[in-house]
């Protein structure tokens, strides 16, 4: 840091707001902000004094405090060295291993659209051409989003035969599909009709290791196929292609900021290991 002279660091512990009027009346520019419960108010949401020290020691929180509280309990129990606990600082990110949801639903219900719309896919069938659809899965998928005939948002997020059917419909399952006029939508509710929902013995077992869906269609035209999806689209195990992500951003965003902004915003994000700055206005 001396030899690329970037000057002091200067930690502060306050609100947002304060942090920039700070800053401002300094003339300087805010370089990072970290959240966290309780600095501005009781401090009853923290961690104890040990796992706080560890987690904000490099000045910017990056030391998260479950993972502080983890190895200093593996130590104290002589499960690791403190050597071993530090071992992989550095190297090893979680966020690799996180999943990134690709449909605005419950989780359990992830598998079966990712398996019937590669199925839709694979078969060349529009929705108005699919017949019957079989879903067979894991116990507490069914258990959870069990709703029949969902009549508000948060119902249709928990029904797997409405986020099957709306994704076989419309192409997805994000925030679209939850607003009325598609709740109600008569193609939607048609093909929920023709879907059936059961437990598979062979998936149930292998829940929660392993989060799949048998999904089989049969289409009007007599043609049947089936498809196994081993696993969430997003999982790191089968992690979001780019085409995909971009496809995520620009359908929750261009109705926020317009699609040619939108687009501009993409670009830069896909640079942003590039830029010289974060500042707002950056890279486009």
């Amino acid at each position: 840091m001396i030899e690329a002279d970037l000057g002091l660091s200067i930690n502060m512990s306050t609100s947002i707001e304060g942090a920039h009027k700070a800053a401002e009346c300094c003339g300087i520019h805010r370089h990072s902000v970290e959240y966290s419960l309780g600095f501005a108010d009781p401090h009853d949401h923290l961690p104890n004094s040990q796992v706080l020290e560890l987690s904000t020691m490099c000045g910017h929180g990056m030391v998260s405090f479950n993972f502080a509280r983890k190895m200093l309990d593996m130590v104290r129990e002589g499960r690791r060295s403190p050597d071993q606990a530090v071992a992989t600082l550095g190297r090893d990110f979680h966020i690799t291993r996180m999943t990134f949801k690709n449909h605005t639903c419950c989780g359990h219900t992830f598998a079966a659209i990712d398996g019937a719309q590669a199925l839709q896919a694979k078969m060349g069938l529009a929705a108005k051409d699919i017949a019957r659809v079989k879903v067979g899965t894991y116990k507490a998928a069914l258990e959870v989003a069990g709703y029949e005939a969902p009549r508000t948002a948060a119902e249709g997020r928990f029904s797997l035969k409405y986020v099957v059917a709306t994704a076989l419909t419309h192409g997805s399952v994000r925030f679209a599909a939850f607003e009325p006029a598609r709740l109600a939508d008569p193609a939607t509710r048609a093909l929920m009709q023709c879907v059936e929902v059961a437990v598979d013995p062979q998936l149930d077992a292998a829940f929660p290791g392993q989060r799949a869906a048998r999904v089989a269609i049969e289409a009007r035209d007599g043609r049947r196929a089936e498809f196994l999806q081993p696993t969430r689209i997003g999982d790191p195990d089968a992690p979001l292609s780019d085409a995909q992500l971009e496809a995520k951003f620009l359908e929750l965003a261009a109705p926020v900021l317009g699609e040619v902004p939108a687009r501009a915003r993409l670009v830069s994000l896909w640079k942003i290991d590039s830029l010289p700055t974060l500042r707002p206005g950056a890279g486009g």
